[in-house]
């Protein structure tokens, strides 16, 4: 075993609003980041190499978001976790135990609250304790040294960034790791429970609370009273960005009205800061991935952050080595935390784009037709992930939902060639939210009808699924392949990458 270099940020937001009497005075009006706007005040601070926690944030209830920033791993995208349940702090002799509660789970309601990390308490005053990271285990993680590095703070939230070492079999990594505590969300906020016949075409939470007589399926969306602000990362080339905007904005056609908005985020800004929901650029040109995260509240559903991340790779059109690197674009890192729950809605990893026969086309294309084909493709896997994000799960049979017929659809490829395809033209698919080959992906230039009436009735524009249920649907675990889902029934045309109405045609 040979040790590793984790960097870890912990992010920590608070869960009820509380006073604390004389905080300041804890560490010293330098060190404490004071509270903003709302008077809610922060949660932790750093005193040197130690954490500080007001006595009076004990036993308070937070959201736990753990995020992995960043990896010495060549290919590693940022990965989000959560402890599914409300976490608060206690005190047990000299250890701070970060506890997890089965209020509200549907399996477990009587289960007795989980451990998922513990802290040394090496201090205390009349009002706070002062606990380090040394000798601390947070979800499986147990550092053998540790160094704070810096910190934020909000409206009642905070983050400490740590730089971690310790042992690990993949050998000397760096991570950037945040952890989040983030105070549970809007009171009035509306649970909406899915209903049997709908419950595979959205993200759900199996919930049980003591006024009902059996679980319920709470859909994971968003508070949209309120703009859904993504941000694009600060890294992301600037002749991508208008491509990754558009392809977040696209969702509004299904809202009607502006509810998604897009800005760039200030520079500096990193995964796991809370302020931000990222779209966030990865850069490795080898790696055509991407995938959509979002956390939500254990107890209603609503969505509360979010983050998508974007490797390179699939920008790589405009590049004339494109199908020799794309062969070797199925390596994306994964990883696990103990105890905890990861908040990955997607993994699109489309190593079978290297197969697709448009790509001994594109390469014979000028460069301007190689890069607006790179900047569409973009498009459009942003749109499928910000669907995910929304609270969408796939469609792998919007495919078999379109009226092209092999002439029209091969008229329709050789116009987008051309340049001359116009727009609103027929999709190939009935949804953004479908597994595709790269000539049709390329062609999904909007949203589709599947996803106008899935956002409809999650977002109660429209109380009638009617629509939706006219509307062919198949998703993961109708796969032949979703062995983790044996009870469900498996839907023999249900398959991912196919080609239109007829997909045997195409071969």
């Amino acid at each position: 075993m040979r040790r590793s270099l984790i960097t870890i940020a912990v992010v920590l937001i608070v869960g009820h609003a509380g006073r604390i009497v004389d905080g300041v005075e804890l560490v010293g009006a330098a060190r404490w980041q004071a509270t903003v706007a709302a008077g809610r005040p922060a949660p932790l601070a750093l005193d040197g190499q130690t954490a500080v926690l007001p006595k009076d944030h004990l036993g308070r209830e937070y959201l736990l978001i753990i995020t992995i920033g960043n990896s010495s791993h060549r290919r590693f995208l940022p990965t989000i976790f959560t402890a599914g349940p409300y976490v608060h702090f206690a005190r047990v002799g000299a250890t701070l135990e970060l506890v997890a509660d089965t209020r509200g789970l549907a399996f477990r309601p009587n289960t007795a609250p989980r451990i998922i990390g513990t802290f040394p308490i090496t201090g205390e005053t009349s009002k706070a304790l002062h606990f380090t990271f040394h000798g601390s285990n947070i979800a499986g993680l147990a550092p053998t040294t540790v160094h704070l590095r810096s910190q934020l703070t909000g409206n009642g939230w905070a983050t400490i960034e740590t730089v971690e070492q310790l042992t690990d079999e993949d050998g000397p990594i760096t991570r950037v790791v945040r952890y989040t505590l983030k105070e549970p969300p809007t009171p009035d906020f509306q649970a909406l429970v899915v209903p049997a016949e709908l419950r595979h075409r959205y993200f759900t939470m199996d919930r049980f609370l003591p006024s009902w007589e059996v679980p319920m399926e709470l859909a994971m969306r968003w508070e949209i009273r309120r703009p859904i602000s993504f941000s694009i990362s600060p890294n992301t080339p600037l002749a991508y960005r208008a491509a990754i905007r558009e392809g977040a904005l696209a969702w509004n056609a299904a809202f009607g009205r502006e509810v998604v908005t897009v800005d760039v985020a200030p520079a500096g800004v990193t995964p796991g800061d809370p302020r931000y929901n990222l779209i966030q650029w990865v850069e490795d040109d080898g790696l055509v991935l991407a995938r959509g995260e979002s956390v939500a509240d254990p107890l209603t559903g609503q969505i509360i952050y979010a983050m998508v991340e974007i490797a390179s790779g699939w920008a790589i059109l405009s590049s004339a080595e494109s199908r020799a690197l794309e062969m070797t674009s199925a390596d994306g890192s994964t990883m696990s935390l103990e105890g905890l729950q990861s908040a990955v809605r997607c993994t699109h990893d489309v190593a079978q784009f290297s197969l697709d026969p448009l790509h001994a086309v594109v390469q014979q294309l000028g460069t301007d037709k190689r890069q607006a084909l790179a900047e569409q493709r973009l498009r459009a896997v942003v749109m499928h992930e910000i669907g995910h994000v929304l609270g969408l799960r796939h469609n792998f049979a919007g495919s078999l939902d379109t009226a092209f017929t092999q002439e029209a659809d091969a008229e329709d490829l050789a116009s987008l060639l051309e340049g001359t395809r116009l727009p609103g033209a027929p999709l190939p698919s009935s949804s953004i939210m479908d597994y595709l080959p790269l000539q049709d992906d390329v062609r999904m230039d909007r949203i589709g009808k599947y996803d106008e009436a899935a956002i409809a009735w999650l977002y109660g524009i429209t109380a009638s699924s009617t629509d939706l249920a006219e509307l062919r649907f198949c998703t993961d675990d109708h796969l032949a392949t979703a062995k983790d889902v044996p009870e469900e029934p498996k839907i023999a045309d249900c398959q991912r990458y196919d080609h239109g109405m007829e997909p045997i045609g195409r071969y």
